[in-house]
């Protein structure tokens, strides 16, 4: 019998349920600015997190789901083993068991209590068995069917990400829905490394475009699509009431979303951009092969760059962003001013 096979059907039932019969969560403590994302780790709490910004602040972590909670106030253990494990990203929850991987997709909401809602889930890989820590663990069957008693039957559930407990190094947080339900997981700060270039802020992101000038596959090698001389590529950052967003063209092509900048500089984005309308064979396949690179997760480094000879009175600094995808690519944006603010920041981010 696998492992999952020895959950108990009791804890399966009260994760099933906690959705169904609601709990009441203590709510986010109302404070004033986040702390800089770029701080050594001791300062990187979530203590002084608004509601808006938590997302990015929990990205920090590493989520174990600990106990489910019922209306009646009922707290019950969640023991699994491997344990049931939760990463966040701007639009998605990715859930974690062993060898299984499931998406659960959200959407940000505006003007309504809860911040977010639910919009899709599916299964979203299985690893090789040889490749897993648990690599017993080949039947899944009971762990989706709860999941998908959790999220399935709901068209639309607005949830919240609410601090329960702020202690270092193992907050705890609860995944709390607006039907009264929550699931509650500790969090497990994820290593931090020593950053390399100017340290990045969001204000710093978004008071340039960026425009790409050099790309390099794994290998080092030079991407010789993305240098099109009648085809720009370029990025831009900005900040609404729906919190902090991203836009990027190739050409015609445009599409953005929803982004974090995570420890050690990693930029989380939005992965899902549309291709609703056909701008010939060739720039379309060129936006299809660049969002692959571009939307994985990366890293980020900044640094400053000289001023051409020529040029003696340069009244802003230019900067080059290097972003390096988990995958092995490299793309390097060049800074560009904003001359109109107000219209750049709308330009290309989803409504």
């Amino acid at each position: 019998m696998s492992m999952l096979k020895k959950l108990s059907l009791s804890v399966i039932t009260a994760l099933s349920l906690a959705f169904v019969v609601g709990c009441q969560t203590a709510p986010l403590s109302k404070v004033t600015d986040p702390t800089s994302p770029n701080k050594a780790s001791n300062n990187i709490s979530l203590n002084a997190v608004p509601k808006p910004q938590l997302l990015e602040r929990l990205t920090y972590y590493d989520w174990q789901l600990i106990q489910v909670k019922s209306k009646n106030g009922k707290t019950e253990p969640f023991r699994h083993d491997p344990p049931l494990l939760m990463d966040i990203f701007p639009n998605r929850l990715v859930f974690r068991e062993g060898c299984h991987r499931y998406h659960v997709f959200i959407d940000d909401v505006i003007g309504r209590p809860y911040l977010y809602r639910f919009n899709n889930f599916r299964t979203l890989e299985t690893l090789p068995a040889q490749t897993c820590q648990n690599s017993g663990t080949d039947d899944n069957s009971e762990i989706r069917s709860a999941l998908e008693r959790l999220f399935v039957p709901y068209g639309d559930v607005g949830f919240n990400f609410e601090v329960l407990s702020k202690s270092q190094p193992q907050p705890k947080i609860a995944l709390s829905i607006n039907n009264g339900a929550a699931l509650i997981f500790s969090g497990k700060e994820k290593p931090q490394q020593r950053i390399s270039g100017i340290p990045i802020t969001h204000e710093l992101l978004q008071r340039y475009n960026w425009r790409l000038i050099r790309a390099t596959d794994a290998n080092q090698q030079r991407i010789d699509d993305f240098y099109q001389p009648d085809i720009p590529i370029t990025a831009s950052f900005a900040n609404d009431e729906r919190g902090q967003r991203f836009g990027m063209s190739v050409g015609q092509h445009g599409s953005g979303g929803s982004y974090v900048l995570s420890v050690n500089q990693t930029l989380l984005t939005q992965t899902d951009p549309s291709l609703a309308i056909s701008f010939g064979e060739r720039l379309d396949n060129l936006w299809r092969k660049f969002v692959v690179v571009a939307l994985r997760p990366s890293q980020l480094m900044l640094t400053e760059q000289p001023a051409p000879s020529q040029i003696t009175n340069q009244s802003r600094p230019r900067y080059l962003l290097t972003q390096k995808a988990e995958s092995g690519e490299t793309l390097v944006w060049e800074s560009e001013a904003r001359l109109n603010r107000a219209k750049n920041d709308g330009l290309k981010l989803l409504n």
